[in-house]
């Protein structure tokens, strides 16, 4: 989670996560680009979910979280904190982000 809060400064991103923005940009447009969005956000969705089955697996998330809600998680804290950074320039998103996300999976 640390690691993907903190990829778009680390990519020199200033703008954000540009699939989120297309998400926002095109999720209620028909044709190839809203297609590939969808694409995109389900293939790391997927990828969550199967993170999360392995963490699971190992003791590191309760059993009673599933998978896909951990996924769902996830990306709401994600998107939330760059919501935060961007239009409110909270500069400790990040940091609350992952507060959360530990107190939510311990």
């Amino acid at each position: 989670m640390e690691h993907w809060l903190s990829w778009t400064e680390r990519a020199g991103l200033p703008g954000g996560c540009p699939i989120l923005s297309a998400q926002h940009e095109f999720d209620d447009q028909q044709g190839a680009v809203c297609e590939h969005v969808r694409e995109a956000w389900a293939s790391w969705h997927n990828y969550l979910v199967r993170q999360a089955v392995s963490a699971r697996e190992a003791g590191q998330l309760p059993s009673e979280l599933a998978p896909d809600s951990m996924a769902m998680l996830m990306m709401g804290l994600e998107y939330s904190a760059q919501l935060e950074k961007r239009l409110f320039k909270h500069g400790d998103a990040n940091l609350r982000a992952l507060q959360l996300f530990d107190y939510l999976t311990h």
